[in-house]
């Protein structure tokens, strides 16, 4: 696939650069975890992350920043995370077929993933299910108890 993105490795100056330009609805999903800023739910995100991984265009734009976070030292159950930039909105089909390859990968680390999305996140949910996860019913979660779907997948 011929594209103008570049993946590689995720650094702080990547999710301090990504802060600053989140989508309005990542925005508002980090605040419904209870983040007081975009900043510290992707700090927090790629430190506990056993790998996390940058998509950069060739003009320097930070389009997403995804990782996986095992939940134990078994390893069994990954948590992925995923932020946006506007430059996603561009390259859709892109974004889908990356997503479903690094869900893949995840798979292949982790047998089951779970992640909660902001149920108020139409796009993100829409987003899950398409690759491939089962979402639950809506229920109050994280510091601030709003509506969250728990998303499921196994391998």
């Amino acid at each position: 696939m011929k594209t103008d993105i570049n993946i590689r490795a995720c650094t702080e100056v990547d999710i301090a650069r990504l802060a600053m330009s989140l989508r309005d609805d990542d925005r508002r999903e980090t605040e419904a975890y209870g983040f007081e800023t975009p900043y510290d739910a992707l700090g927090l995100s790629l430190d506990r992350s056993a790998w996390a991984l940058t998509a950069e265009t060739i003009h320097g734009e930070i389009v997403a920043c995804w990782g996986l976070i095992h939940e134990s030292a078994m390893g069994n159950v990954g948590n992925p995370w995923l932020l946006t930039g506007p430059g996603v909105e561009t390259r859709r089909r892109m974004f889908l077929t990356y997503s479903k390859r690094e869900v893949g990968r995840m798979l292949h680390e982790c047998p089951v993933l779970t992640a909660m999305i902001d149920a108020r996140y139409e796009r993100a949910c829409r987003w899950a299910k398409h690759i491939g996860f089962t979402l639950g019913d809506p229920t109050p979660w994280g510091l601030k108890h709003m509506p969250h779907v728990l998303a499921h997948m196994e391998a």
